[in-house]
């Protein structure tokens, strides 16, 4: 028999307590509102066996005569099978809240790149071969829905599924030289995993220093499928988002890495030009590499005249690119009210004519939005560490004093500006602004500067706000790398060395 319509269809602990249940999906009102586990309600027909097999009179006797044919009340007793997640009908829907996330910046980005990878993970997640890819992409989108709606079982479902994805990775790359000889197409489509569990933990933060085996893992996958084959389709894009997050590695592990050679920097863009971002990314790539000189000359001060002769070149070769790369691609018009608008653009014929560059001091600096004040932080990061490594080997210019100063306060007015816009902050934009938060909490000339960086990083990790996902994500970043912290990150030490060397004296220390 199948049960009537008009029976209750509520969940089982409504039906226990004897009230009635909204039936909502994942989870009742009434569960919620007192703490209960809710198992959902009733969904499709269910059909209930009315009568059993009645013993014959014959077989009652016989059964009397002899109780070895007594039957056992739990021989056929079998306990049901295991429920499917109730979070697999709507992985799509929780996916689709993550891809929404991006939106702060894909309407400077799609116009910019050849498409977006995170476009293709509803795809991926239907038709992808490898279930590490699938278990990934689930867990993201699964954790950050719990994380923003503070529903508790998803996300802890969030990281059961993140162990599976582990699990499945790790058996699969114990073939990792078969894998990529019979299909090379499945083997990027792999590269999606580590990039999403990266994402997962800058999320939900399992463990420290997680999110960095998890990108280098995806780069160390590209190495092996060459440029050649990251120069087209989903690899391509994969490699992409790998390059940004390398940089934040490399900074983090004072490692340069192979994607900073020449081949890595021309094949995989030969059949695409590069957006502004990918320019910018090409000389980030540069930076750990400059920055490993700078170590070097910094522990051996004036003995090793090579090496100084080589800082300069590097840094002054770095900062002509960073500077091309602005007035390629930023232009500065002054608004009505004194002000000036920082944008960006694809190419210096579509941006507004500017003639020159003019370095203020940015307090009240705003932007065409919350994009453009991103990767302008980025650059300014960069260019405060490059101008900084120039103190080592160079005499002080007021041009170095002004600049210096210039692009550390440019920092903390991109940040004032996303801040002060009032959009929800997304994970993926936290992350992006914690290479220039960072640099100038370790790299700013003057203390309330560094102070104001590490103050912004810590409360990242105390926010409290539904919307905040980014709180979970800083504190990856922040692990044995703030105040008190004796970590070397950054190449923290060259920078504490100039500011015992006083370098900056010369700078105010009022804001």
């Amino acid at each position: 028999m199948v049960r009537r319509s008009g029976r209750s269809r509520g969940c089982m602990t409504c039906r226990q307590r004897k009230v009635k249940c909204d039936e909502k999906l994942p989870a009742c009102t009434q569960c919620l509102q007192h703490g209960q586990m809710c198992p959902g309600p009733i969904v499709g027909m269910v059909f209930i066996p009315m009568q059993t097999k009645a013993m014959t009179s014959k077989g009652v006797a016989a059964a009397g005569n002899d109780c070895s044919h007594v039957p056992d009340p739990l021989s056929n007793f079998r306990l049901p099978p295991s429920p499917p997640s109730r979070a697999e009908p709507f992985e799509q829907m929780f996916l689709s809240h993550y891809i929404e996330s991006f939106d702060t910046i894909r309407g400077g980005y799609s116009s910019l790149q050849p498409g977006l990878w995170f476009d293709k993970l509803p795809e991926l997640l239907v038709s992808s071969a490898s279930t590490p890819v699938k278990y990934s992409i689930r867990a993201v989108g699964m954790v950050f829905y719990g994380i923003l709606t503070g529903d508790v079982p998803i996300q802890t479902e969030a990281c059961s599924w993140y162990t599976k994805a582990l699990n499945s990775l790790h058996c699969l790359l114990e073939h990792r030289t078969r894998l990529i000889e019979t299909n090379t197409a499945l083997h990027t489509g792999v590269v999606c995993a580590p990039i999403m569990m990266c994402q997962f933990e800058t999320m939900a933060f399992t463990s420290p220093g997680a999110w960095l085996q998890h990108i280098e893992a995806a780069a160390a996958m590209l190495v092996i499928l060459g440029p050649k084959n990251c120069s087209h389709g989903l690899a391509h894009q994969m490699l992409l988002s790998v390059r940004l997050f390398l940089v934040y590695a490399s900074m983090t592990t004072n490692k340069p890495h192979v994607f900073a050679s020449k081949p890595w920097l021309t094949i995989p863009f030969e059949n695409y030009s590069k957006s502004p971002i990918d320019e910018l990314v090409d000389i980030l790539l540069s930076l750990p590499g400059c920055l490993a000189i700078g170590d070097k000359v910094s522990s051996e001060g004036n003995q090793g005249l090579g090496l100084i002769r080589r800082l300069r070149n590097c840094a002054l070769d770095l900062l002509s690119q960073l500077d091309c790369w602005r007035q390629r691609f930023c232009a500065e018009v002054i608004e009505s009210d004194g002000r000036r608008r920082t944008l960006l653009g694809p190419s210096t014929e579509e941006r507004l004519a500017t003639s020159d560059l003019v370095f203020n001091t940015p307090e009240r600096r705003i932007y065409r939005d919350i994009y453009t004040a991103t990767f302008s932080a980025i650059h300014d990061a960069a260019s405060l560490i490059t101008f900084s490594l120039l103190l080592l080997v160079s005499p002080l210019t007021d041009q170095h004093k002004h600049r210096i100063h210039f692009h550390a306060q440019s920092i903390l007015s991109s940040d004032y500006f996303i801040e002060s816009s009032g959009s929800p902050a997304s994970a993926h934009r936290c992350l992006l602004m914690e290479f220039p938060l960072k640099t100038v909490s370790l790299w700013g000339p003057l203390q309330g500067q560094r102070d104001y960086g590490i103050r912004k990083l810590q409360s990242r990790d105390r926010e409290g706000k539904s919307d905040s996902i980014c709180k979970l994500a800083t504190a990856a970043f922040l692990e044995n790398s703030t105040v008190g912290a004796q970590s070397n990150e950054y190449y923290a030490n060259v920078a504490a060395q100039l500011h015992l060397q006083q370098h900056y004296a010369y700078l105010p220390e009022a804001l």
